[in-house]
């Protein structure tokens, strides 16, 4: 969910060549890098919807995902704004319908402001998921993937440390 510069869906489609990854991207610069990225690595497992996660899972009714990854999705930190913020429980529960039995969902972001967000919102749709890696002292993407997005880069040098979140489906 959200391409970005492409580099997790690179990674998922070389890392599991007999799995489809969609990537769903709105905003067409990161959809002309990752066609790039796809061109230039061979990639044949990835499909690229060009618009919002939104427009596939409220028009389907299907089990399809085994995966769902969300790395470093836009924070709106101020308070007026977190309405768009995407990691909400009612996003979480319509990610819910469309998951296939104890399918994952992980959770990536470098705002603070954003991790106490995704707490609450853990918290209030824990009868649909269980938190995995909730008793880890660190929750960092290194920890589970070998992989380094532009984003996480940027949060490291900025001297911000990424949160991981792993959710899977009861």
């Amino acid at each position: 969910v959200g391409t970005g510069y492409g580099e997790t869906s690179i990674f998922l489609a070389k890392k599991s060549p007999d799995k489809v990854i969609i990537s769903c991207e709105k905003y067409i610069d990161g959809n002309i890098i990752l066609l790039k990225n796809i061109q230039k690595n061979h990639i044949k497992n990835i499909l690229l919807h060009n618009g919002n996660v939104f427009n596939i899972i409220e028009t389907t009714n299907k089990k399809y995902f085994s995966f769902v990854w969300i790395f470093f999705p836009d924070p709106w930190p101020k308070n007026r704004h977190a309405k768009r913020r995407l990691i909400t429980s009612d996003f979480l529960k319509k990610l819910y319908e469309i998951l296939k039995e104890k399918s994952e969902i992980y959770i990536a972001t470098d705002s603070t402001i954003y991790v106490r967000f995704i707490l609450k919102t853990i918290y209030k749709c824990k009868d649909y998921f269980d938190w995995v890696n909730q008793s880890e002292i660190n929750l960092s993407i290194k920890d589970y993937f070998d992989i380094e997005t532009k984003y996480y880069k940027k949060a490291i040098n900025s001297q911000r440390k990424p949160s991981l979140f792993i959710l899977r489906k009861l």
